[in-house]
């Protein structure tokens, strides 16, 4: 997960100070939450494809239980900034 923080923030040209990933099993399909804070504000989930995609990439296997229905896509929310 550390290498989708590591992308994202690259590409969304933001430092990222803290984040947190919880398995949400309370929504079916089940899925990832990627909770993310930034210091430039800016809205990510707009990025939830991409984090995805390379979730996929870098840990195949979650792609297979994606591609099966196991597991729905991971989702992506702002925390604001200083919130810790």
């Amino acid at each position: 997960m550390q290498a989708v923080v590591n992308e994202l923030a690259k590409i969304a040209d933001v430092t990222i100070d803290n984040w947190v990933v919880y398995n949400n099993i309370d929504d079916q399909p089940r899925h990832y939450v990627l909770m993310l804070e930034n210091k430039e504000g800016k809205y990510l989930t707009v990025y939830q494809e991409k984090a995805n995609e390379i979730l996929s990439e870098k840990k195949p296997r979650f792609g297979i239980v994606l591609f099966s229905g196991v597991y729905g896509k991971m989702t992506i929310q702002n925390l604001k900034f200083g919130a810790q």
